[in-house]
């Protein structure tokens, strides 16, 4: 059992009748570990998980309800802000960022820093303009937040921070403090914005309790002070995988133990890493529900997923498959190429024989994907949205050959060109129906996104072919999502410009995900090994182009911005050390048999890579 394992053990051992909230990233991952102390020390009582949006709805919930207040779901701030920066764009309000051409990257940073700065309780009127390296851009800065703040109240709508904020409010209202019979649990090494970690702080009052995890030798988390140095050859290690805590003090490690409990390899692409595991797996006929695969970046996801199906190994993923590997997500991605390309017959065809498409006309399959690729192929339409009326043309054509009579007609050449011709007209009217939903530019080249995603939708809903129940929830997800981030924006954009911003939700999210299951292996990403205590655990992606990943400033909120506006929010250039040191906690927290692993060539860009050299390296020494 590890030491934040532990930690959690021991007060609920000291304290078993008293109400126990475990403050957790998330509640898959708080009940993922009530499940891992139970298994380890035989059973718990008024233990349950909880996070800061949770406890902040306990607060606010019925203040919410009794004023019409609705949370702002899922990506919606993003859209919002969208919004709010469009009219401010068309009313000549902004001065700093003006922009010419396609936009959409740096609206999406504007809006992510706009939500940083909520959640770290700053408000527009609160901003202090000359933080910024450009008054302009401060003046901008607080303009967009006072606009967002007034759009939130107008639609009697609150997102997170301001749920934060709200809870924050009414707890500082109260008479009475915090109830004392409840403990509130809180891992030391949680993230949490200055939002939650006043909430949590007014909440808890003395019930306040940190479990502790692993220490981490020779390395802290960035802003943090380093530890000093401990000699580990006073602790007596069982096997090497307890020696991983020292992974950043070497030098003063406890000696090797020799027992095999941590290993390393490379391999020739992601492919053959991910390979190299599942034959090591049942080589040695470890049991799936014993193994955890942990990876640095997403890239490992659909290999692990087809793999593990080709293998015929259970598999279930923490943060699910990508929606752009579902039916779903590939059939939204060949309709925004086709619709960027100027509706070539090409990119649909090459949709219809995705396997991804069915066609349906009046509720019911009336033409394979194939037959009217087939149909496409011999049409002449090449390209060009007016052009499709041309298979009502040629449905007529190959019915009047039809029509002529030969002496012989041995292959059966009226039967075919009748047959072609229905189908082609079957054809004509399922791209008539779906034409008939896309919006057409007006004069300037410019489209509602709200009726272009909802016609995205309702496209994507009748041409996807659900094959699963992967596919089904992918295309619950996506169509959901599009009418959701149309429905509250008002503004109209370029074609590109539009199929640009739908195209980012592809990359938002994944669908399918879930917790460990008996008889599965489970994948996560390597921050949230801490959470799990299996005893076999392989992390992939450890090579030093995807591992700790790069120092970027972000785009809007530079930080020396950051620095002045307040000291909690996080610098860019401290993301691969707080990567590096995640990492570590994560390794320190093993029990059990470690893999590491990395790929050491990209078979794509066809060149060598190395390992992340403080991590592989070092398990050797």
């Amino acid at each position: 059992m590890n030491r934040f394992l532990s930690s959690l053990g021991e007060i609920c051992w000291k304290y078993p009748l008293n109400e126990k909230l475990l403050i957790a990233s998330g509640y898959r991952a708080g009940h993922e570990l009530c499940e891992c102390l139970a298994r380890d020390s035989g059973g718990w009582v008024n233990l349950q998980p909880e996070t800061a949006v949770g406890l902040a709805h306990k607060v606010a919930g019925e203040h919410m309800a009794e004023n019409n207040l609705t949370l702002l779901p899922g990506n919606s701030s993003f859209s919002v802000i969208e919004d709010v920066f469009h009219k401010l764009e068309e009313q000549g309000t902004l001065q700093y960022f003006t922009r010419e051409g396609n936009y959409s990257g740096i609206i999406r940073a504007v809006a992510s820093s706009i939500l940083e700065l909520r959640n770290a309780g700053l408000t527009g009127s609160s901003l202090v303009e000359d933080s910024f390296v450009s008054v302009k851009k401060g003046q901008d800065m607080a303009v967009l937040l006072l606009a967002y703040e007034h759009f939130l109240d107008e639609h009697n709508l609150i997102d997170v921070p301001g749920l934060f904020s709200l809870a924050i409010e009414l707890l500082s209202h109260q008479r009475t403090g915090p109830e004392g019979n409840i403990l509130y649990l809180l891992p030391s090494f949680l993230e949490l914005y200055p939002l939650e970690q006043q909430l949590i702080e007014l909440m808890a009052g003395e019930g306040l309790f940190l479990l502790e995890a692993d220490r981490v030798y020779g390395l802290s988390r960035p802003g943090v002070a380093k530890p000093g140095p401990d000699a580990g050859q006073k602790f007596t290690p069982n096997t090497d995988v307890d020696r991983l805590p020292w992974l950043y003090q070497v030098n003063m490690s406890p000696p090797p133990v020799a027992d095999g409990s941590l290993d390393c390899f490379h391999a020739y692409g992601i492919n053959n890493e991910v390979r190299e595991i599942f034959r090591m797996i049942q080589k040695e006929r470890i049991p799936l529900d014993k193994v955890t695969i942990a990876y640095t970046k997403s890239d490992y996801i659909p290999a692990l997923y087809t793999l593990a199906g080709a293998a015929g190994l259970g598999i279930t993923m923490e943060e699910g498959i990508p929606v752009s590997f579902t039916a779903a997500g590939k059939v939204l991605n060949g309709l925004i190429e086709w619709i960027r390309n100027d509706f070539p017959t090409r990119d649909f065809r090459d949709l219809l024989l995705s396997g991804d498409v069915q066609l349906r006309h009046g509720g019911e399959i009336s033409l394979s994907p194939s037959e009217a690729a087939r149909i496409l192929r011999i049409s002449g339409i090449g390209w060009g949205r007016d052009r499709y009326s041309l298979l009502k043309s040629l449905a007529n054509s190959l019915k009047e050959k039809a029509a002529v009579k030969v002496e012989e007609d041995n292959e059966g050449r009226q039967e075919r060109l009748l047959r072609q011709g229905e189908q082609a007209f079957r054809l004509h009217e399922i791209m008539d129906g779906i034409l008939s939903y896309l919006p057409v530019p007006d004069v300037e080249g410019k489209v509602s996104f709200r009726e272009l995603t909802s016609s995205l939708a309702a496209v994507v809903a009748e041409l996807t072919r659900v094959r699963g129940e992967m596919d089904a929830a992918a295309l619950k997800a996506v169509t959901e999502d599009l009418i959701a981030m149309g429905k509250i924006s008002s503004f109209e954009l370029d074609m590109d410009e539009t199929l640009d911003r739908v195209e980012n939700l592809l990359a938002g999210y994944g669908v399918g995900s879930c917790g460990p299951k008996p008889g599965h292996i489970h994948l996560a990403g390597y921050n949230h090994l801490i959470w799990s205590d299996r005893p076999y655990t392989f992390v992939v992606g450890l090579d030093a182009n995807s591992f700790p990943g790069g120092g970027r400033q972000d785009p809007v909120l530079l930080d020396v911005e950051r620095a002045k506006i307040n000291s909690q929010l996080p610098l860019g250039t401290e993301k691969p050390g707080e990567n590096q040191y995640e990492m570590a906690l994560a390794l320190a927290s093993r029990r059990g048999r470690v893999t590491l692993s990395f790929s050491s060539f990209d078979v794509v860009e066809n060149r060598l890579y190395c390992p992340y050299p403080s991590g592989v390296a070092r398990t050797q020494a």
